[in-house]
């Protein structure tokens, strides 16, 4: 999938969520979706996974769309896996029961990069994100280094300060 299909399918997530607001509400838009979300403590390398099932509901859960988040990940971590877990049934076809294990592992896929792409377009909305910066630049008197720029969208956006970097950079925001 190319990244304006991606961001198409971000945006339509968002309106369909009406996402007005940051910090986006990932865990709503996953009930909205249908989706219960967990928090157990997973292996130190799986940072989450998603299960759908469109025939029954998925064993220990009593759901049919579940979304496990490794419970030893900081706050702003699980809040990033849970979008990226959301992109794997956003951006691809859920027919049966499917298992994601999302590592960060150096190498990966490109449905993983994918996943990525679409947790940070989800997170970190273009326009809120636009908002946000005209917001800090009005407090600052419009001078903004790039280094505070990073941590005031990590902060207000609650992203990781290298998920806000890179957004930053995708954006051409920041060099």
């Amino acid at each position: 999938m190319n990244k304006d299909e991606i961001i198409n399918r971000v945006n339509e997530v968002i309106e369909s969520s009406k996402i007005q607001n940051y910090p986006v509400d990932v865990i709503g838009i996953a009930h909205n979706n249908g989706f219960r979300v967990y928090e157990q403590y997973l292996p130190q390398k799986v940072s989450g996974m998603i299960m759908v099932d469109k025939e029954k509901p998925i064993d220990n859960f009593g759901s049919n769309k579940v979304i496990v988040i490794n419970k030893y990940d900081a706050a702003m971590r699980r809040r990033f896996t849970i979008a990226h877990e959301l992109a794997h049934y956003f951006l691809q076809d859920c027919d049966s029961i499917k298992l994601y294990a999302h590592r960060d592992e150096g190498k990966s896929s490109s449905a993983e990069s994918d996943a990525n792409f679409f947790a940070s377009n989800l997170l970190m909305p273009e326009k809120l994100l636009n908002n946000a910066i005209n917001a800090a630049k009005d407090r600052l008197y419009g001078i903004l280094p790039d280094s505070i720029l990073e941590i005031i969208i990590s902060d207000i956006f609650q992203v990781s300060l290298s998920a806000a970097r890179i957004r930053l950079l995708q954006l051409k925001i920041i060099s």
